[in-house]
């Protein structure tokens, strides 16, 4: 005689299953919370390079025969043309926004020089996030960037 075949699952089966289903959940959920937390803090260092490389190829091209630099603020980065902040045309600005939920420190003026797009030194740009991360912009003397994120 054949033995009855039972059907269905175990409770130690639903069990194991609820488990994994809410693990797998909760990793799910923190994730795009952590992506969209640390956005301002990606967009802000991408400005600051690319406000960094427009500079150097302005300096580098003799554009308008002058020096170029960059300023970092709070809330934006300004590409100018001269060898000061405080004494360019305001007129040849390039101004670049980004989130003012970021803080900036470190160096906040960059200048490079006319025919070379050398920097003037090394510099050191930190853009934080609240605690959460901050992002490293190093120039070296030769004019080599690099940016390196830490959370």
């Amino acid at each position: 005689m054949n033995a009855p075949h039972s059907r269905g699952f175990t409770l130690i089966e639903i069990v194991l299953v609820i488990a994994l289903v809410s693990i797998l959940a909760g990793l799910g959920l923190r994730l795009p919370y952590l992506l969209i937390s640390q956005a301002p803090l990606g967009l802000a260092a991408d400005v600051t390079l690319s406000a960094i490389h427009r500079a150097q190829a302005l300096a580098a091209t003799q554009s308008r025969d002058s020096g170029w630099g960059v300023r970092i603020a709070s809330s934006s980065a300004t590409i100018f043309r001269g060898d000061a902040f405080s004494s360019r045309d305001e007129a040849d600005d390039d101004i670049l926004p980004f989130d003012t939920t970021v803080t900036v420190s470190g160096s906040d003026t960059l200048l490079f020089a006319p025919g070379t797009g050398m920097p003037a030194g090394p510099y050191l740009v930190s853009i934080g996030l609240g605690g959460i991360a901050t992002a490293d912009i190093t120039i070296n003397s030769y004019g080599t960037t690099d940016a390196t994120l830490r959370q």
